[in-house]
């Protein structure tokens, strides 16, 4: 007798039922979408993909790059890696395997995501977050007035020894 792909995937060897009623409806219920678990890779969700049409290039496109990735990361159930809301797994932990994998997936689309002089400057770091973080220090658009009072404080303070 067959078994669902669902109880294949949750390792149910539990047989499909032969005439399953069409006005069952807990069968269905029960059902779980794999894509809802971020450790869960597509295998369309490979490492050579681009996930957005324009390469970060610097302080120019950064906004629209970010948001560009986040929706592209959100679709996948991947964003969790870099906005901090699936933190790293202890490498005892049991589903660490995966998780590593799923974070050098993810590193990897950020690092075909900018230019090279950018990938150069985070490929050394370890997680998809550290990565994010990075890119987002590196860009992020700052507060100007307060940028530019610091920096007459320093120019003051230079000159003054």
């Amino acid at each position: 007798m067959p078994i669902s792909y669902v109880n294949a995937v949750n390792n149910n060897s539990s047989p499909l039922p032969q005439n399953p009623s069409p006005a069952r409806t807990d069968a269905t219920a029960s059902l779980q979408d794999p894509n809802s678990n971020p450790l869960y890779v597509h295998s369309a969700d490979h490492a050579g993909i681009s996930l957005v049409s324009e390469k970060l290039a610097g302080l120019g496109n950064f906004n629209t790059w970010r948001r560009s990735m986040l929706m592209a990361l959100g679709a996948r159930n991947k964003a969790v890696f870099v906005d901090g809301t699936f933190s790293e797994l202890s490498p005892t932990h049991p589903d660490f395997a995966s998780w590593s994998r799923c974070n050098n997936i993810v590193c990897t689309w950020i690092v075909n995501a900018v230019k090279n002089s950018i990938a150069k400057s985070i490929m050394y770091l370890d997680t998809a977050r550290q990565m994010w973080l990075d890119i987002h220090d590196q860009f992020k658009q700052s507060d100007g007035p307060r940028n530019a009072e610091i920096k007459q404080q320093i120019f003051a303070e230079v000159i003054q020894d």
